[in-house]
């Protein structure tokens, strides 16, 4: 979930076309060679304290999440995707129930190759309309429902309290941070 002190990168020039922030574990080195042989080369970053990740993503046009595990047995929900898309259009690869928790294809990229990833992102970044629209599609619906705040309300403290009252996190948001959604 959105770290609530993420606010205070934006907003930033896009001066990066895609990047890459975390492991490079998996299969991960060769698709950032695929990328770059199908002429969109990825800046990968990793071991980066939060307030560098803030500025390299929101410094970047895309942001790549792979969703494959370390043990390329499994794809699951990874933290980044409740993170990229305050800063960045991402573009991912599947998850199970993945649509849960995004309208795919309309508020982020989903892939299954690096060439259905090459062709989506390339699309999109020609057509700034529809950049700007998913990527403000994709932060107004992390922002409205996958923050931290939206976690600890939902998940975690009702199970730590029979009592505890739900809060209204627009208004958290907007009062705490100056974020309206």
């Amino acid at each position: 979930a959105l770290d609530s002190s993420a606010d205070d990168v934006l907003p930033h020039e896009r001066t990066t076309p895609i990047i890459h922030v975390g492991g490079v574990h998996a299969d991960r080195l060769q698709k950032f060679k695929e990328f770059e042989a199908r002429g969109l080369p990825v800046r990968a970053e990793s071991h980066l304290l939060y307030s560098e990740f803030k500025q390299k993503v929101s410094s970047s046009k895309v942001a790549l999440a792979f969703t494959m595990a370390a043990t390329m047995n499994l794809r699951q929900l990874k933290g980044r995707l409740f993170e990229l898309p305050y800063f960045s259009l991402m573009a991912a690869e599947p998850f199970p129930d993945m649509e849960t928790y995004y309208d795919l294809d309309k508020e982020i990229i989903v892939f299954n190759s690096v060439q259905e990833a090459v062709e989506k992102i390339q699309r999109v970044l020609k057509d700034e309309a529809l950049y700007t629209q998913m990527r403000e599609a994709g932060r107004k619906r992390l922002l409205s429902q996958h923050t931290c705040y939206h976690v600890w309300d939902k998940h975690i403290l009702p199970k730590m309290d029979p009592d505890y009252k739900h809060v209204d996190v627009a208004a958290l948001l907007k009062n705490e941070h100056g974020i309206i959604i």
